[in-house]
C-alpha cells in the first residue's frame, strides 16, 4: 500500500491561490478594452456607457427601466464619464453588485 502523498505546509493555500488569480486574470482577459475616448461618445440616457473603477459598464438599459430611487436625472451627468468618485461616495454594496450586470469591458 503507498502511503498518501503529504504537502509541505501552505501549499494548499498557494494552490487555492493560483488558481483563484487565473480565474479571476481569464475572465478580465477577456473582456473588451475601451478607450476614455470611445466611451465619452455614449454621453446620452438612450446610449449611456460610464466608466467606474476601470471598468466599462453600459447603462443604456438601465436608464429605460427608470429603476434608480432617485431618478434618471442624478444619472445623466455621468454618461460618457468616470463616475467612480460620486459613485462610491453615494452607494453601498447593494448598488454595486447591481451596477455589475452591466460591464462591458475595462477601461484601455
Amino acid at each position: 500500500m503507498v502511503a498518501p502523498r503529504r504537502w509541505p505546509a501552505g501549499a494548499a493555500l498557494f494552490l487555492i491561490a493560483l488558481l483563484l488569480a487565473a480565474c479571476l486574470s481569464s475572465s478580465d482577459a477577456a473582456l473588451k478594452k475601451y478607450k476614455a475616448a470611445a466611451v465619452a461618445k455614449h454621453k446620452a440616457p438612450t446610449n449611456c456607457w460610464v466608466i467606474y473603477n476601470g471598468y466599462v459598464y453600459n447603462l443604456t438599459k438601465y436608464f429605460k427601466s427608470n429603476a434608480h430611487p432617485r431618478g434618471n436625472a442624478i444619472m445623466k451627468p455621468w454618461c460618457g464619464k468616470d463616475m467612480t468618485r460620486i459613485f462610491d461616495a453615494s452607494h453601498g454594496s447593494s448598488a454595486l453588485s447591481q451596477l455589475k450586470k452591466y460591464r462591458i469591458g475595462k477601461l484601455a
